[in-house]
């Protein structure tokens, strides 16, 4: 331990047999109450009176009292145990997963059959624990995992960070969400891009990652990359296709963000586009216990995704 920048063998012990004895009133009692041999607290004392340089205790008095120029020191050491008595509670708390806090950036799209599942167990599990939710971009929320902001990040982008884990969550199929009267929605066989009128397509604007992924399609016709009508935010481009304003090419999870009955989602024969989603974290040893708990209740929550087309990596 370190005290006015000397190395020392003072320590804890040494402060708590000081508060005991004068607690007690008597080295033999505070022994006791230390479960100590009697002549092994004597000499705790002495070694740190030998480094204050002066007595601590009027060996005369009975009870044994501190010095005049003890008190304060001991009053204060007294104050120092209890505050590291706390300090170590809820250090254990934390590892208990007691108390404590989870900070998780993730997509709008995953909210409703991801995280809602996932924060409903992790809840049940440990109520004092504080959660924290943040919606960002994928290159914002990376920052954020690498700079501690947030303890895990669910990124539809895969990182070359090698400051950061990445794992492979689950992926999610595109396709046609359009509103259930419109003709689409009825037709009878498979869709393919030759049935989709491009006036009608309603898209992202073109630095979104979505757009992004439908850009570098190969596949793709070029007259369906881009609509006439674009939007900046997915609740936008969805609340109007809710409304027959148009149709569009979307994942099929990010068509829940909304959770409306009067969209549909429809596969398009060929089109074998993913939107694959990753789990970004510090690299191992540096993510919280309470984290780690909070990604396996992810996982669970993805496991019961078998009623809709995700695919989970094997």
């Amino acid at each position: 331990m370190m005290i006015d920048s000397e190395n020392t063998n003072v320590g804890l012990r040494h402060l708590q047999a000081a508060v005991t004895i004068r607690d007690e009133g008597s080295f033999v009692r505070a022994a006791e109450v230390l479960n100590v041999a009697p002549s092994a607290l004597t000499e705790t004392i002495r070694q740190l009176e030998s480094f204050a340089g002066l007595p601590l205790f009027d060996r005369a008095t009975r009870p044994v009292s501190p010095t005049v120029e003890a008190v304060g020191f001991i009053n204060e050491a007294a104050e120092l145990l209890l505050r590291f008595d706390r300090i170590m509670t809820d250090l254990r708390r934390f590892g208990s997963l007691q108390r404590g806090f989870v900070r998780v950036g993730l997509a709008p799209s995953l909210v409703l059959h991801l995280l809602s599942p996932a924060l409903a167990a992790f809840r049940a599990e440990h109520p004092q624990i504080e959660i924290e939710i943040h919606d960002d971009s994928v290159d914002k929320m990376a920052e954020m995992v690498r700079d501690s902001i947030i303890d895990l990040g669910i990124v539809a982008r895969g990182q070359s960070d090698p400051t950061l884990e990445e794992e492979l969550l689950f992926s999610d199929r595109f396709g046609l969400v359009c509103h259930r009267d419109h003709p689409l929605a009825r037709h009878p066989g498979p869709i393919t891009f030759d049935d989709l009128d491009p006036a009608h397509i309603i898209s992202l604007k073109p630095h979104t990652g979505i757009s992004r992924l439908l850009k570098q399609y190969p596949n793709l016709p070029d007259c369906l990359q881009s609509g006439m009508v674009q939007t900046n935010s997915t609740i936008s481009l969805l609340t109007l296709v809710s409304r027959n304003n148009g149709i569009a090419l979307m994942p099929q999870l990010a068509m829940d963000v909304i959770q409306s009955g009067n969209l549909v989602f429809r596969d398009i024969e060929g089109f074998d586009l993913k939107h694959s989603f990753f789990v970004l974290s510090r690299r191992r040893g540096q993510t919280t216990a309470a984290a780690a708990r909070f990604l396996f209740h992810l996982r669970q929550a993805l496991q019961n995704l078998a009623n809709l087309p995700v695919d989970l990596p094997r």
